[in-house]
């Protein structure tokens, strides 16, 4: 996904190929116009950066860590080895005949331990005290290797942990920027109390503009201050925004800003605090004092989460402001067709039936979130969920375009592909988009579709040569 530089474009293009939004329907003065545009394209942005943040350093850290550790392979390797036999319950004579075992598969490996000395203890229901002597050589070098193995976790668990930390600053901040947005359109709803100065308090303020920012940078400041759960309360109760979308997600949303205060405050150590705001059912077996794992599998989904809920809250409130903007649809479509793209079936889900369901946007823009929406759940198995809908919905008077989606989705290659070629010709679909859009994928594996890329392949050719 393509960072969005505003309000520099000239047309909107996210994601480039996939782009299911024609740029000539989004120009920058359009853009101009809205105020949620900038806020929701920067959310978006700083969101895939934390990703490919992860995606680029990630990687970078497992070859490191594979190239300093196989480096000490002849210290390492043994621990690691000991530690798995103890933890199986092996004897000390069959661990020591293990152990021999393993240095005469690998000849090449220096006799770090002293067998005959390996004595091991339980001392709790997974925790064991394990002894063996080695010459001073060897013991220095494997409290190297032992140093060195821990660094690497440590920089694998931040990582991930200061990603964790960039996601909640960055949700932090759109929150904020609605705030700011909803004070300045309601400066009623600022409190009378908040309005009052000491002398000296106006004596610092060059204007009465700057006196009203005052006021809503602390009133923002206040709100912020109470944490993840009151702002969404703030925005039901205060907005009136219905956030029935976020209802599945918020005790998972909670946990994560939860995870990142302990992280900052308590070394990732799991406390009293977490454990009263953290619904039971996200910290099932978490004691008090134990330390929390972050990783990728954590990460991503969090993200996703963050993406998902809060750009339907920027939406509703889009929607509240301003029903009829036309924007809002064609923005969020553009959206959910890059999610598609990368396979974030479920932000893809959500935002489509956002836009399926808004009855002030066209009824073409209404029918891209339907289609958006089909896709995701036939993408995530569950095309069973809208089978009847979609198998029995008319669209012969939508459009050649729509009709040759809904082909695809219920996978209907005979009528897809007696129609295909009209809708190209016509122009209803261009030949680079069928040949990126996710929702034709299955048709591009069908035998029939090569001769037909074969033959619009030629004319761009041809075109190219004119």
């Amino acid at each position: 996904m393509q960072k969005f530089i505003y309000p520099e474009l000239k047309h909107i293009n996210i994601g480039g190929k996939n782009n299911m939004v024609e740029e000539k329907e989004i120009s920058g003065e359009d853009l101009k116009k809205d105020i949620f545009p900038p806020i929701l394209f920067d959310f978006i942005s700083n969101l895939e950066a934390v990703r490919d943040f992860v995606d680029v350093i990630s990687p970078f850290l497992a070859e490191h860590a594979k190239q300093k550790l196989m480096s000490r392979k002849k210290y390492l390797l043994p621990i690691l080895v000991l530690m798995e036999l103890i933890k199986s319950g092996k004897t000390t004579e069959e661990i020591s005949s293990a152990l021999e075992e393993m240095y005469e598969k690998e000849p090449e490996m220096e006799k770090v331990i002293d067998f005959s000395t390996i004595g091991t203890e339980k001392m709790g229901a997974a925790s064991y005290s394990v002894s063996f002597r080695m010459d001073d050589k060897h013991g220095k070098e494997l409290t190297k290797t032992l140093k060195d193995f821990k660094i690497v976790n440590i920089q694998e668990r931040h990582l991930y942990r200061t990603s964790l930390i960039a996601l909640t600053c960055i949700a932090e901040w759109f929150i904020s920027q609605l705030l700011h947005e909803y004070y300045k359109r309601y400066p009623n709803a600022v409190d009378s109390a908040d309005k009052y100065f000491s002398l000296n308090d106006l004596k610092k303020f060059g204007s009465i503009t700057d006196a009203e920012r005052y006021i809503v940078d602390k009133k923002v400041e206040n709100v912020l201050r109470e944490g993840f759960e009151s702002w969404i309360n703030f925005f039901r109760d205060k907005v009136n925004l219905t956030m029935s979308n976020i209802k599945n997600d918020l005790p998972k949303m909670i946990e994560i800003f939860e995870r990142r205060n302990i992280i900052v405050h308590n070394a990732g150590k799991i406390n009293s605090i977490y454990l009263s705001k953290v619904d039971p059912k996200l910290r099932e077996d978490l004691v008090e004092g134990m330390e929390i794992s972050t990783d990728l599998e954590y990460l991503y989904p969090a993200i996703n989460a963050f993406e998902l809920n809060l750009t339907i809250v920027l939406a509703e409130f889009w929607k509240k402001l301003d029903a009829k903007d036309t924007m809002r649809a064609k923005i969020l479509n553009t959206i959910a067709q890059d999610e598609l793209m990368e396979k974030r079936w479920e932000i893809a889900q959500g935002i489509g039936h956002f836009v399926m369901t808004d009855k002030q946007m066209k009824e073409r823009e209404q029918l891209r979130g339907k289609i958006n929406y089909w896709e995701s759940l036939k993408r995530q198995g569950r095309y069973d969920d809208v089978r009847e809908e979609i198998e029995g919905a008319d669209f012969s008077a939508k459009g050649l375009l729509f009709q040759v989606m809904r082909y695809a989705i219920i996978d209907d290659s005979e009528k897809f592909f007696n129609l295909i070629d009209e809708a190209l010709r016509s122009e209803a679909l261009k030949f680079e988009k069928l040949e990126n859009w996710t929702i034709f994928e299955e048709m591009r594996d069908n035998p029939k579709y090569e001769s037909l890329r074969e033959k619009y392949e030629m004319q761009m050719e041809g075109e190219g040569d004119n």
